[in-house]
C-alpha cells in the first residue's frame, strides 16, 4: 500500500509541474481533510495522506484530489502530442494495456474507486 501511495503522490507531482509548464500558472489544491485523507503542502508540493481500504482510499483521495488523478488517465497521450510524438500513442497504449494486467488487485481497486 505504501508504494501506491508515493506512485499517487510522484504522478500528482509530475502532473502538477506539466500543467504549471503547460500555461505557465501553476495549479493549487485546496488544503483539507476527510476521514482517513488529508491533502496539504510541504515545502510547496501537495502532499496526499491517505489511508483506509483499497477502495476507501480510492474514493478519499478523489474527494481530495479532485479531477488531477482523472487527468492522469490522458497524460501519457498529451505528452506525446506535446512533444510531436502523438504517432507513437498506439504502441505506447498497448504497452500501458500489458502493464496493467501486472497491477495488483488492491491498487486496482483503489484506481476504479478514484
Amino acid at each position: 500500500m505504501i508504494r501506491f501511495k508515493i506512485l499517487l503522490a510522484l504522478l500528482l507531482v509530475a502532473f502538477v509541474v506539466s500543467a504549471s509548464r503547460a500555461d505557465d500558472e501553476p495549479y493549487e489544491y485546496t488544503e483539507a481533510k476527510v476521514e482517513g485523507a488529508r491533502l496539504s503542502y510541504v515545502n510547496g508540493v501537495p502532499l496526499l495522506v491517505v489511508e483506509g481500504t483499497p477502495e476507501e482510499i480510492g474514493t478519499r483521495a478523489a474527494k481530495l484530489a479532485g479531477d488531477a488523478g482523472k487527468q492522469l488517465v490522458d497524460f501519457p497521450k498529451m505528452t506525446l502530442e506535446a512533444r510531436g510524438l502523438g504517432e507513437r500513442w498506439p504502441s505506447v497504449r498497448t504497452g500501458l494495456q500489458v502493464f496493467r494486467q501486472r497491477i495488483p488487485a488492491d491498487y486496482m481497486a483503489e484506481i476504479e474507486a478514484y
